[in-house]
């Protein structure tokens, strides 16, 4: 009997649970309850890889777009 599986990366960002309680301010922070019904959504469309944020979708797709020797300069 052959098994299938299927896998997606869903890129979410800060979510606000109980994890990231406390007194740092994380950027860009989540509901839950969005977070959740964007996760349904994309594994029901079959999507390989999301983000769920529009701002970090816009974000990612910037930093995409940088060329590699940027990236070489930047200091992280």
């Amino acid at each position: 009997m052959g098994l299938l599986a299927e896998a997606s990366r869903l890129g979410t960002g800060f979510v606000d649970t109980a994890l990231l309680s406390g007194d740092y301010h994380y950027p860009m922070m989540l509901k839950p309850e969005d977070v959740a019904r964007d996760i349904v959504s994309a594994i029901n469309a079959r999507r390989q890889v999301r983000v769920i944020d529009w701002r970090y979708r816009l974000l990612t797709t910037l930093w995409r777009s940088l060329p590699r020797f940027v990236w070489r300069r930047i200091k992280l």
